[in-house]
């Protein structure tokens, strides 16, 4: 396994431009793949009016 931290931002749609960071957190996974699925589905749940997207970083 490997320890990826996940900053997932996401559209609000609510006229706002920018996106906005929605959860910031470890997740452990074999692929930067499977680490980004599983931090989408978290934001999705935690947060569902927003569009969420990943942004990955591998912990070192």
């Amino acid at each position: 396994m490997n320890r990826y931290y996940i900053s997932v931002a996401g559209w609000n749609g609510a006229g706002v431009t920018a996106p906005c960071i929605i959860i910031g957190q470890e997740f452990e996974a074999e692929t930067e793949r499977e680490a980004g699925e599983a931090a989408e589905k978290s934001a999705d749940e935690q947060f569902p009016g927003y569009a969420p997207f990943a942004v990955i970083r591998k912990v070192v």
